[in-house]
């Protein structure tokens, strides 16, 4: 080999090893350059995760809570229905003791017109008489209360006008109000001028309440249809 060959080689030489030092600090620059990127994704994708970790547990916690809300107002209905038809039952006893006791009343009348000649069947009659209107008087002050806990209210607003007032009618809304507002005609016949809220025809009602003069049964019926609206 010649001096210049021999040069040429060192040339080719040193050149090639320019380029894989060049190569070589361009390698290591993508790899510290994909180190960098590859630990910035991961402390992103760590972040996230912590993240994503406390949004479930704030969810299963909402979630435990709304469960535990639902379970308590579930509890809390069943119990005002349960009281509520308590309520109806102790009522329907209180109308068939009033029954029962309108059928031995009927007796006392018929013993009282046979000795109605005598002083002593006078003075028994008022007895009686007393007696019932006592016991009236007590059965309309129980069943006053009894209205009182169904959530049943009464309002004389004057001219033979009256307002019957319902709460605890509405199971998803106890507090709701619903009322029919009544009153007695000249010729002694009920009628209604308004209810709220509505619930269609009520003529069939107040043709019963005409016939039997049950005002009782009326407002009980009343009651069902407002009840029938929150169905």
């Amino acid at each position: 080999m010649t001096g210049d060959q021999a040069a040429e080689a060192r040339a080719r030489s040193q050149a090639l090893r320019q380029q894989l030092d060049a190569r070589q600090v361009r390698l290591r620059e993508w790899c510290d350059d994909t180190r960098n990127a590859a630990r910035a994704a991961r402390d992103q994708g760590l972040e996230r995760i912590v993240a994503l970790g406390a949004r479930i547990t704030d969810l299963r916690k909402e979630h435990d809570e709304l469960e535990s809300a639902g379970y308590a107002n579930e509890i809390i209905l069943k119990a005002q229905q349960r009281k509520v038809t308590d309520l109806q039952h102790d009522l329907e006893n209180l109308r068939n003791s009033e029954n029962a006791l309108e059928t031995q009343m009927s007796g006392i009348r018929a013993k009282k017109t046979a000795a109605l000649g005598t002083v002593e069947a006078a003075q028994e009659a008022v007895q009686v008489e007393q007696d019932k209107q006592a016991h009236q008087r007590e059965l309309l002050t129980r069943g006053a209360r009894l209205y009182k806990k169904l959530g049943i209210d009464f309002d004389n607003i004057g001219g033979k006008r009256m307002r019957v007032t319902y709460t605890k009618v509405d199971p998803a809304d106890p507090a709701r109000v619903f009322y029919f507002i009544t009153m007695v005609t000249d010729d002694d016949a009920y009628i209604v001028e308004q209810v709220h809220p509505g619930v269609g025809s009520v003529q069939d009602l107040l043709d019963d309440l005409n016939a039997s003069n049950d005002f009782s049964l009326f407002v009980r019926s009343m009651r069902k249809r407002f009840r029938a609206l929150c169905a």
